[in-house]
């Protein structure tokens, strides 16, 4: 009986390490592709050829100016640019956004394939937003922008959608230029950080879960109105929505400037001119806040705040405020000076925001527009003026 001395071809050298053999010619095609695309990205004419595709969508959309100094790419984490200029629609000499770098951290770029997009981080340095709105206009030039960028999406076919989960700041700059109310906003943040559950821009809602600003300098003024009574107003801005579950500021500094009224003195050292109010340190944490309008609600508030004066609330705090055009309610209010402590849950009621023109000038129980309600029994001044 003849035995089969034939090798099994599972057990032959050669076929084990076949597959081996170009799996490793793959992998080594792949890095060599994406080392080759790298270099290829880098190259000052692939660079400006970029830029030039970038700038003409936005330009052609905003017809504005638009201009952008540089850019690196890493085809499959993240995008920076470099000296972004972006001009207000229709008047290019107008900054609408300036950034000295932008940055965007992105999942998976071929998800642009699937008519849907992730960015894990967006971070912005040396920045200056400008939003102005006119006198007779109901929409601010980013309104303008971000409906031509953005517009309505057509129902009949599948929509994309945008995910952003983070946005840093570092130097950032924001002028809100309001002429028809004559308010004047100059905001700057030393640093900001939000974390991000819904951007629905369409829509106008933001859910934010965090809001971490460190040091922001606000500063208001209050402008006479003019009003050019030759302009027709032909379009309506809908107002955002906004959700932030977890708020903290530190360190901030507030001033306040009506230009339309005098200064005033008081004998009291400590009295203080709400139409030109400077706080030097204001810090603010806050859950649970939703603004709809001129609506506003959160939990757990608590805020400190020294004035330029010396004056210092070391503790203002409310189990929940509630904000509206028809009243302010405040449960579990607690006031703490270095003189005084008031514990209480108060209503106020007015009738509008305009009442407050009194409130500035009078003590509460003198003023007829006003209604204020102590919820619970405690040691409470009979009436308050915002001078004491």
């Amino acid at each position: 009986m003849q035995t089969d001395t034939r090798e099994d071809p599972k057990s032959s050298p050669q076929q084990r390490t076949k597959h081996p053999f170009w799996t490793g010619r793959v992998l080594l095609g792949l890095i060599l592709f994406m080392v080759s695309l790298m270099v290829i990205i880098h190259l000052p004419p692939i660079q400006q050829w970029g830029i030039n595709k970038i700038t003409k969508s936005i330009r052609e959309n905003l017809d504005t100016r638009v201009s952008i100094g540089g850019f690196t790419l890493n085809p499959i984490s993240d995008l920076t640019l470099r000296n972004i200029y972006i001009g207000s629609p229709g008047h290019p000499d107008d900054t609408l956004i300036y950034a000295s770098k932008l940055s965007v951290d992105y999942k998976h770029i071929w998800d642009l394939f699937k008519q849907h997009f992730t960015i894990n981080q967006i971070g912005i340095k040396d920045a200056t937003l400008n939003i102005h709105k006119l006198a007779a206009d109901t929409l601010t030039n980013l309104d303008i922008a971000l409906s031509k960028m953005l517009p309505p999406r057509d129902t009949t076919k599948p929509g994309f959608s945008l995910n952003l989960h983070q946005i840093n700041a570092v130097d950032l700059r924001v002028n809100v230029d309001d002429e028809a109310t004559g308010a004047l906003m100059r905001l700057y943040l030393n640093r900001a950080d939000a974390e991000l559950d819904t951007m629905d821009i369409p829509n106008s809602f933001l859910d934010i879960s965090n809001l971490d600003l460190d040091a922001p300098r606000i500063s208001i003024i209050n402008r006479v109105v003019v009003v050019d009574s030759t302009r027709v107003v032909a379009k309506v801005s809908k107002s955002w929505s906004l959700d932030i579950d977890r708020w903290e500021l530190s360190d901030g500094v507030i001033s306040i400037e009506n230009i339309a009224k005098p200064r005033v003195t008081y004998k009291d050292p400590i009295g203080i001119d709400y139409s030109h109010l400077l706080l030097d340190d204001l810090d603010l944490t806050l859950d649970s806040l939703r603004i709809r309008g001129w609506g506003f609600h959160a939990k757990n508030v608590d805020i400190h705040a020294l004035h330029h004066n010396g004056f210092e609330i070391q503790t203002l705090s409310a189990r929940q405020a509630d904000i509206s055009r028809n009243g302010v309610i405040l449960d579990d209010l607690v006031i703490k000076t270095e003189k005084s402590h008031i514990e209480n849950s108060i209503s106020l009621l007015f009738t509008g925001f305009t009442d407050f023109k009194t409130f500035t000038s009078r003590p509460f129980t003198s003023s007829a527009c006003f209604y204020l309600r102590f919820i619970s029994p405690t040691a409470l001044p009979a009436s308050f003026s915002p001078s004491v």
